[in-house]
């Protein structure tokens, strides 16, 4: 392309006009507008050439001008002129295929990416409720509760719901009104969670040193005494076995609506047969 830019200093008159690089000057240029440039033309200045490029990439060549003060400048041999370079065109056509298909490539990623995060997001899920299943642990059946179960029930084990913390252990067979019933339990990994009937009011020690404001009168705190005694008595005597707690503590004593003690975390008891001594 040949463009032509001429500035009247007396009328302040530009014309900008533009043909392709083998014809003549038209006659009327493509824009013309008045402004006056004598605040930005000074006494000794640089001319040169900026140019821009719009959304696709392109390269810009100068191949010759001509500049004149006072009167027309001098026309270019066009024939003079050096040959344009060759320009590569492979970063235009990487750009301009990743304008044209980068939608589409998109419409087709989204929904795969969508597909992987879903089975990954199933195959952890999987993991993470897997549980384990043992031949012996048929006969339990009745008592086997699912880990999903239990997880949803406390909210992921939020601490908020913790009412006390101890060791594990349990007896499935025994019930007593002063022993805290096992409800069931669960394997996972190398984890055994065990479900124990619900005791509202928590254990022990929480009225013994952890709330002074919370206090038990003389009268709840016989009845708690009287409740563990009837337990323990009923775990020397009165089952088949023999039953050593070996850990009885304030912790290990649990509530429940009426106020009753009821005695519970048998993780360290030991069973031995009626008449027999204990070391």
């Amino acid at each position: 392309m040949q463009v032509w830019i001429d500035y009247d200093g007396r009328t302040h008159r530009i014309d900008v006009t533009m043909a392709p690089f083998s014809e003549n000057k038209p006659r009327k240029p493509l824009v013309s507008i008045v402004r006056d440039l004598s605040s930005v033309l000074l006494q000794d200045m640089f001319v040169g050439f900026s140019s821009a490029t719009g959304s696709m990439l392109s390269e810009h060549f100068v191949l010759g001008w001509s500049f004149r003060v006072k009167g027309k400048a001098q026309p270019l041999a066009l024939s003079k002129l050096p040959i344009l370079p060759v320009w590569d065109s492979k970063p235009a056509r990487f750009f301009s295929f990743i304008k044209n298909w980068m939608p589409w490539i998109s419409l087709l990623f989204i929904p795969l990416f969508l597909i992987i995060f879903l089975v990954r997001f199933l195959v952890r899920r999987k993991r993470k409720f897997a549980e384990e299943l043992e031949d012996w642990e048929t006969e339990f059946g009745k008592n086997r509760l699912r880990f999903k179960d239990l997880y949803y029930a406390t909210k992921g084990f939020k601490d908020k719901n913790l009412l006390g913390s101890g060791g594990s252990g349990g007896f499935t067979e025994m019930s007593h009104r002063n022993l805290v019933p096992l409800v069931g339990y669960c394997r996972r990994r190398d984890e055994l969670l065990l479900v124990y009937d619900y005791m509202p009011n928590g254990s022990l020690d929480k009225y013994l040193y952890n709330s002074p404001e919370v206090r038990l009168n003389w009268k709840q705190r016989f009845k708690v005494i009287n409740g563990v005694a009837s337990a323990l008595f009923y775990l020397h005597e009165e089952w088949e076995q023999v039953v050593i707690h070996r850990d009885i503590k304030a912790s290990n004593v649990l509530l429940d609506a009426e106020y009753n003690g009821r005695l519970g975390d048998f993780g360290l008891a030991r069973l031995c047969d009626h008449g027999s001594g204990v070391r």
